[in-house]
């Protein structure tokens, strides 16, 4: 009885050992998108304030006033924290959308320890073969925003 379990064992750990030879994790690319940092937010809305505070329709003394700057106030907070997810996100021939919580995740493509990323709302897939595309290119209007990190 203890020369068929020994034998089953080495099956076992053989074939084990031959699947960790096959069989590896591709490496990940994951990215967070997160919101800006409040600091960054308030220096936004008083910038934005500014330019509201001359308005003479929003008077502090009047009750329509406060209460326009009330809705004002919940516009800035809605306008300024956006949702995370739908985005879609472009990397070595892949395209995903991020999820709720910000994540976009790829298999690793590139070797080097850095990596630039575009931000623009127009960019041009270039085709390959049906559905497939090689690479992209961005807007060459300057009126069209575009920020690389």
């Amino acid at each position: 009885m203890n020369a068929s379990i020994s034998k089953k064992f080495i099956v076992a750990a053989a074939i084990f050992f031959l699947l960790g030879l096959v069989m590896h994790a591709d490496t990940r690319l994951m990215l967070y998108f997160t919101h800006l940092q409040q600091s960054e937010i308030a220096l936004i809305k008083a910038e934005l304030q500014k330019d509201v505070s001359e308005n003479t329709i929003l008077d502090q003394n009047n009750t329509p006033g406060k209460l326009a700057q009330h809705q004002l106030d919940q516009a800035f907070k809605q306008y300024l924290t956006p949702k995370l997810s739908g985005f879609p996100v472009l990397y070595a021939g892949y395209i995903t959308i991020t999820g709720s919580d910000g994540l976009a995740m790829f298999p690793l493509r590139h070797a080097q320890q850095k990596l630039y990323i575009a931000v623009t709302p127009d960019i041009k897939l270039i085709h390959v073969k049906g559905s497939s595309f090689s690479h992209t290119e961005y807007s060459p209007d300057p009126q069209v925003p575009l920020a690389l990190y």
